[in-house]
């Protein structure tokens, strides 16, 4: 999310292609991919500071990814996944992307989060792969059987890699 919405540890343009090039199986779970990180709060801009955030310490503070913004990051991990030669899985933990993001948290909104599915959705329409799911898990992302869950996803990928 930093990456694509100017965040303060972004990744880089290369993120999931070496897995996807090689087609390594993979599970995809999007933690705390629901906020976008800022610097001090002082130094946000009035805009985004009208958004739920947290001042996780002086100098980091996270802000509520948007719809949009959600939009704009599942679709660019679908458009990554609909091109790789392995198998591959988004878990979407329908009640929660992070410790913050959770019923009763301070940045709780599940009406921005779905914007990460809609992303999804629309970027395996536009990069459409027999190879490629999505999965909606109705877990917080943080919960065991949520691990425990896309540890047996990534067994069946690695077993139907074999096979396929």
């Amino acid at each position: 999310t930093d990456y694509l919405y100017g965040g303060i540890m972004p990744a880089t343009d290369q993120r999931l292609l070496a897995s996807c090039r090689k087609g390594v199986p993979q599970v995809i779970a999007p933690g705390c991919a629901d906020i976008v990180l800022y610097g001090p709060v002082e130094e946000i801009p009035e805009e985004i500071l009208k958004r739920k955030y947290v001042i996780h310490n002086p100098i980091h503070t996270h802000v509520k990814a948007n719809y949009d913004e959600m939009f704009g990051l599942g679709k660019f991990i679908a458009e990554r996944l609909g091109q790789s030669k392995g198998y591959g899985t988004v878990m979407v933990p329908e009640r929660g992307f992070s410790q913050l993001n959770i019923a009763g948290g301070p940045i709780f909104e599940p009406e921005s989060d779905r914007g990460f599915r809609d992303g999804l959705e629309d970027g395996l329409r536009q990069f459409p792969s027999e190879k490629a799911i999505i999965k909606s898990v109705d877990l917080h992302i943080n919960d065991p059987l949520f691990a425990e869950t896309a540890v047996n996803e990534l067994h069946a990928l690695i077993q139907k890699g074999k096979n396929g």
